[in-house]
């Protein structure tokens, strides 16, 4: 497996879940009837395992850290009133996923990264903002060297612009055409003739995170359709979304001199399966 790509094998039991109850049931965590929260711990089997597996982790990790417990109580808010109205809905699965994104972020950097876990909700010593960073974390090589990271959820509404998908969809499905000298030479069907929004939706979040004084930007973005990380697959992918910005060596990928000015050193997106990253060329504070 190439460096920049890291699969997860963690599989999520039922006891992973009541450990999760037990936790939130030991600090008084009740949510309410109508969060997701409760949608989520409430449910037992595969339904929900994609969500509560992020959350179990954090509190067999961390049990005893306060932001931990912090976090979870903001999670357990009642869902908007939405009456039937398509934009409250949305609203709301956004707001959540966001908030589960910070879980995950935690998850992948603490787990796949070798990041210490110092707390939710910090302030960059290079912020030139008020707005805090969503995670603080001690790197794994210099343990007096702080990072500060933040979670970007892919943005629904710009899922529900692309051409001929149905709306809100979070699937792209970039079958690589069979070409017996390349076979990651192109992508065929299925991927919009506008990825490269998402790659402007990167850029977006990056220029967004420069206040915060970021070191990390986690994110999750559309899907694509795999078996396993390929590391050429994944190449095709990142080369559609940043056409011609992307510098390819032996471990992994660099955006080069066209990355926007921004403070952040690494994107890591989050999947199921697992993560990769992405390194940026002469980022900078402002």
């Amino acid at each position: 497996m190439a460096k920049w790509i890291v699969r997860d094998n963690w599989n999520a039991t039922e006891r992973d879940r009541e450990q999760l109850l037990d936790y939130l049931s030991m600090h008084q965590i009740t949510p309410h009837p109508s969060s997701f929260l409760q949608e989520v711990v409430g449910s037992a089997g595969d339904n929900w395992v994609d969500a509560w597996r992020y959350l179990s982790y954090a509190v067999q990790a961390y049990p005893s850290h306060p932001s931990v417990q912090r976090k979870l109580k903001k999670l357990t808010k009642e869902k908007r009133d939405i009456q039937n109205d398509v934009l409250q809905h949305r609203q709301n699965r956004i707001d959540w996923r966001g908030a589960l994104l910070e879980f995950k972020a935690l998850y992948a950097l603490t787990r796949s990264f070798g990041y210490q876990f110092e707390g939710f909700d910090g302030k960059a010593p290079s912020a030139s903002g008020e707005q805090d960073c969503d995670l603080v974390l001690r790197c794994e090589r210099k343990k007096t060297q702080f990072a500060y990271a933040d979670a970007r959820a892919w943005c629904y509404d710009l899922r529900t612009q692309v051409p001929g998908r149905f709306p809100g969809s979070h699937s792209y499905n970039p079958l690589p055409k069979a070409d017996p000298v390349n076979t990651y030479s192109r992508l065929e069907d299925g991927v919009p003739t506008d990825m490269e929004k998402v790659g402007r939706w990167l850029e977006d979040q990056l220029e967004d995170v420069r206040a915060k004084g970021a070191d990390i930007l986690v994110c999750d973005l559309p899907e694509w359709q795999w078996e396993d990380l390929d590391p050429g697959y994944l190449r095709a992918y990142c080369d559609e979304i940043l056409p011609g910005k992307l510098q390819w060596q032996s471990d992994g990928p660099v955006w080069g001199d066209s990355v926007p000015v921004t403070t952040v050193e690494k994107i890591v997106v989050v999947r199921r399966i697992g993560c990769w990253s992405i390194a940026l060329k002469n980022s900078k504070a402002g």
